[in-house]
């Protein structure tokens, strides 16, 4: 027990030490690189993938990223030559990104409904339960709030083609900070991670919200639910056949 404390001591002093740290992400990052068929938790990518087959110049948005490699919904994408926003809570995580995925966007705020300051708790420097949520003995950190409208209004956005938000049990929150009015994603995943029956995820305050929004319920993985813009549904035949060369 006491080994494995003193392991974890010697890894967080490591990352948060320049530029020690960014040799021992780079080393990381290689590790994790390797070609994989998915790299995403529960292989939501490749759903994205498959919707998204034959485009390489797409845009996204990615709420709570984590990871630039590992449980990535969008380093397949990334690596086709899709570029995009990646934002987290952990100041680690975006400075992992800052160095694996150099032309993106990588911002550390938190996404909710509303802009301002609060705290964020961490688990971890770079860790998947790093959240709004408050957790006891987590380590209480002042973060920016910001909505996800705002960030696209500060970032100038004028296109988007696919939005993950991974917000940790605060996501319906970050939800609401998107208005859809002007720019719209033609996929959009949300995790819900606590609901696993269909019958219950199509009453929850998510898909009320996107289907009030012209979006419709397209697929569902273990905790990741896609939604399609409706002006896609009777093309879906026609883009899902991979022979046609047509996307999203």
């Amino acid at each position: 027990m006491k080994l494995k404390k003193l392991e974890k001591n010697i890894k967080n002093f490591i990352i948060n030490l320049y530029p020690l740290n960014k040799i021992y992400f780079l080393y990381k990052i290689k590790k994790l690189s390797k070609k994989k068929y998915y790299y995403a938790e529960n292989a939501e990518d490749v759903i994205i993938n498959t919707l998204f087959n034959h485009r390489t110049d797409g845009y996204y948005i990615d709420v709570g990223c984590y990871h630039p490699v590992r449980g990535s919904l969008t380093y397949k994408l990334y690596k086709k030559g899709w570029r995009g926003v990646n934002i987290d809570v952990s100041s680690s995580s975006i400075n992992l990104f800052n160095i694996a995925r150099p032309k993106d966007k990588n911002l550390n705020v938190g996404i909710t409904n509303n802009n301002g300051e609060d705290f964020y708790y961490q688990l971890g420097n770079i860790n998947q339960g790093n959240s709004l949520k408050k957790y006891d003995n987590a380590e209480k950190i002042k973060i920016k709030l910001s909505t996800i409208d705002q960030v696209i209004t500060d970032l100038k956005i004028e296109k988007i083609d696919y939005i993950n938000i991974d917000a940790e049990y605060r996501d319906f929150e970050a939800l609401q900070g998107l208005s859809l009015s002007k720019v719209r994603p033609s996929l959009i995943t949300i995790e819900d991670a606590n609901n696993f029956d269909i019958s219950y995820i199509i009453k929850t305050n998510i898909n009320k919200y996107l289907v009030e929004r012209n979006y419709f319920l397209f697929s569902r993985t273990i905790c990741t639910s896609f939604y399609i813009d409706n002006k896609f549904k009777d093309k879906l035949d026609n883009i899902l056949n991979t022979r046609n060369k047509i996307s999203l």
